[in-house]
């Protein structure tokens, strides 16, 4: 009996570590998520690797945001694009009025419309941002779903932050005063991931820098594995994203969509 109530303590106080861990963690990411929304830019640069076996693909992705005006009406503009080994193998881009999706594999692009420049829709954020995770490459997805995090939603900013990997069965929070990590893990599937942030002075809110994520798994007897780096600049638009959407030599339009 005094074996079990022991047991029993030693869970709760597991629990209870996770559970503020936890808590903590969503309160750090309440802030530094809060600071990006305050930005009228973002940059999210992912570089990363694909590796089955002996094989090793590079990958890499550039999302550019932008929120303004057009004479006296609300819009935002987005370009992301996937490249593999190089080579641009999918485009996303929200022109301000349209989003416009195209896959080199195919050959072909979707268009949606999300603002209407001469009668302003409030909901035009959530348009894009929407279209644009239905439309987007496997590789850039965090950066989509990411600009949902932020800049999407009316609940505390604590509940609309979506770990990357879901919901974790380790979180551990390691906060010293000028930096912070955040690691997740979900062991049955064998992955992990980690936010870093930092702070130039006590008492100031956290900023987000970096994602990092890795998951290992075992696909006819060889193992797959997929990581990646993501850089988080508030405040940047990549140099040499243009918004504007021309469709390639040959591109077939897919679909449409209207207001």
């Amino acid at each position: 009996m005094r074996a079990a109530v022991l047991l029993c303590l030693a869970l709760a106080g597991v629990a209870a570590y996770g559970q503020s861990h936890d808590q903590r963690a969503r309160q750090i990411m309440a802030e530094a998520l809060g600071q990006i929304r305050l930005e009228t830019a973002l940059s999210v640069e992912i570089t990363g690797k694909e590796t089955f076996g002996e094989t090793e693909i590079p990958t890499y992705v550039v999302l550019g945001f932008q929120r303004g005006l057009v004479d006296s009406t609300q819009t935002a503009w987005l370009e992301a694009r996937t490249y593999r080994q190089g080579v641009l193998t999918h485009r996303l881009a929200g022109d301000g009025e349209n989003v416009w999706s195209w896959s080199r594999r195919t050959n072909d692009y979707s268009s949606s419309a999300y603002q209407n420049l001469s009668a302003s829709r409030n909901d035009f954020l959530s348009r894009l941002v929407t279209s644009s995770a239905r439309w987007t490459s496997r590789e850039a997805d965090f950066a989509v779903r990411f600009l949902n995090d932020v800049f999407l939603g009316t609940s505390a900013q604590s509940e609309r932050w979506s770990p990357w990997i879901g919901v974790p069965t380790a979180t551990i929070v390691e906060e010293a005063e000028l930096a912070c990590t955040i690691s997740m893990e979900q062991s049955a599937q064998n992955t992990w991931l980690r936010y870093d942030l930092q702070r130039t002075e006590v008492g100031l809110p956290w900023e987000l820098t970096s994602v990092r994520y890795y998951r290992s798994q075992i696909v006819n007897k060889k193992t797959e594995v997929f990581e990646w780096t993501a850089s988080i600049l508030p405040g940047v638009v990549p140099e040499d994203v243009s918004f504007a959407f021309l469709p390639p030599a040959g591109a077939k339009p897919r679909a449409s969509g209207g207001l």
